[in-house]
C-alpha cells in the first residue's frame, strides 16, 4: 500500500485544482516558509476524518475552504481526494485503487466518498484503521508532533503504538462490543423488570383475554351474519336493478318511437306552415284582385249615376221639348231639327250607358 495521488481544490492556500502524484520510494515538497507545505499535510488529515479544527491550525473548520485575495474571489467549497494502492490489500476494500474524498461547503454541508460511493465518516475512520493512517495515525507526523509524543502521556504513547501493531481496530470493536453489552444487560435488567411488573397482571389480563376472546368469537358471528344480511340485501338489490333496467330498456324503446313518430309530426307541421304560407300570399293576391275590382266597380256606378243623370236631364229637356212642339207648330222644322240632334245626343248617350252598363257586369 502506497500512496498515489493527492487532489486538492479550494482547500487553505489552493484554490485552483492541483494534483500531486507519489511514486514508490521517498518524494520531498520544499518551499520557503508560508508557501503551503503544511497544507498539504492537513489536507491528509482532513481527508481522512479529522474533526478538530485546531489539529487543523485553524478556529472552526470553515476556515479550511481558500478566503479569497484582492485579485481571487473566495471559493464555494473545499474538496481533497487521496489515491491509494491497495494491491497488497492493506485496506479492507475490495478495490485495487482506493481513493477518498471529503468535500465541505461553506454553508456546513460535508460528505465523504470512498471510490465515488458516498459514505459516513465512520467508515472513513474503520478503513484507515491498523493501517498507520487516519486522523490520529503515526504516518502523519505535524509540526511539534514528535514533541508532544515524547513529553505525552503514557496513555497517549500507548494510543500509538497500538495503532502501530495493529490492535487499535480490536481495541476499538471491543469497546464498542462492551457498550452493546452494557446497552444489552440495561436492556435485560429493564426486561426483568417490566416482566416483574407483568406478572403481577396476569391473572387480570387473563380474564380479560378471556373476555377479548369471547368478544372476538361474538364479533366474528356478528360479522359474518352482517355479510350475511348484507349480501342478501345486494341480491335484492340486483334484482331490483335488473328489473329497472329491463324497464329502463323498454321506455328507451318507447321513447325512440315517440322520438321518431314527433319527428315525423314535426315535418308535417313544417309542410303545413309552407302550404299555409302560400295559401296565405295566393289569398293576398285574390284579395288585392277584388279590391282593384271593387274600386273599378265603384269607378263604373260613379259614371253610371253621372250619365243617369245626364239622361234625367235629357228626358226633362225632350220633353219640353215634346211641349214646345206641340204649342208651336210653325217652329216644326225647327223643332225636327232639333229633335233630331237631341235624339243623336240620346242615342250617344244610351250608347254611353249601355257601355257603363257592360264595364259593370265585368
Amino acid at each position: 500500500m502506497y500512496l498515489k495521488s493527492l487532489e486538492l481544490q479550494g482547500f487553505k492556500s489552493f484554490p485552483d485544482k492541483i494534483e500531486l502524484k507519489f511514486n514508490k520510494g521517498i518524494t520531498a515538497v520544499v518551499g520557503p516558509n508560508g508557501s503551503g507545505k503544511s497544507n498539504i499535510g492537513d489536507a491528509m488529515r482532513w481527508v481522512m476524518g479529522e474533526q478538530s479544527s485546531k489539529a487543523l491550525r485553524g478556529e472552526k473548520m470553515a476556515g479550511v475552504i481558500f478566503h479569497g485575495t484582492q485579485t481571487r474571489p473566495k471559493a464555494p467549497f473545499a474538496q481533497v481526494t487521496i489515491t491509494i494502492d491497495n494491491e497488497d490489500g492493506a485496506l479492507e476494500y475490495d478495490s485495487d485503487t482506493v481513493s477518498v474524498s471529503r468535500k465541505l461547503y461553506r454553508n456546513g454541508d460535508s460528505f465523504y466518498m470512498i471510490n465515488g460511493k458516498e459514505v459516513n465518516l465512520k467508515d472513513i475512520v474503520e478503513l484507515f484503521m491498523d493501517t498507520g493512517l487516519g486522523r490520529d495515525g503515526y504516518s502523519i507526523i505535524g509540526q511539534g508532533r514528535i514533541a508532544d509524543i515524547v513529553n505525552g502521556k503514557s496513555n497517549d504513547r500507548r494510543e500509538i503504538f497500538e495503532e502501530a501493531a495493529g490492535i487499535s481496530k480490536f481495541r476499538s470493536k471491543k469497546k464498542e462490543a462492551e457498550k452493546k453489552l452494557a446497552a444489552a444487560e440495561d436492556n435485560l435488567s429493564r426486561i426483568n423488570d417490566i416482566m416483574g411488573e407483568i406478572e403481577g397482571r396476569i391473572g387480570p389480563l387473563k380474564a380479560q383475554a378471556e373476555k377479548a376472546e369471547k368478544f372476538r368469537v361474538l364479533d366474528e358471528e356478528k360479522r359474518k351474519l352482517e355479510v350475511s344480511v348484507w349480501v342478501h340485501k345486494l341480491n335484492e338489490y340486483m334484482s331490483q336493478i335488473a328489473g329497472y333496467e329491463e324497464k329502463l330498456s323498454a321506455v328507451k324503446k318507447e321513447y325512440e318511437v315517440i322520438t321518431q313518430e314527433l319527428e315525423s309530426i314535426e315535418d308535417d307541421i313544417n309542410d303545413s306552415f309552407a302550404k299555409s304560407a302560400e295559401k296565405s300570399e295566393l289569398a293576398d293576391s285574390y284579395k288585392n284582385q277584388i279590391h282593384q275590382v271593387e274600386l273599378e266597380n265603384s269607378q263604373a256606378l260613379s259614371k253610371i249615376a253621372v250619365y243617369e243623370n245626364d239622361i234625367s236631364h235629357l228626358e226633362d229637356n225632350i220633353l219640353k221639348l215634346k211641349e214646345q212642339i206641340s204649342e208651336s207648330n210653325s217652329s216644326k222644322y225647327y223643332l225636327e231639327a232639333e229633335l233630331k240632334t237631341r235624339r243623336q245626343e240620346f242615342e250617344e248617350l244610351d250608347e254611353k250607358k249601355s257601355k257603363a252598363a257592360g264595364s259593370c257586369r265585368l
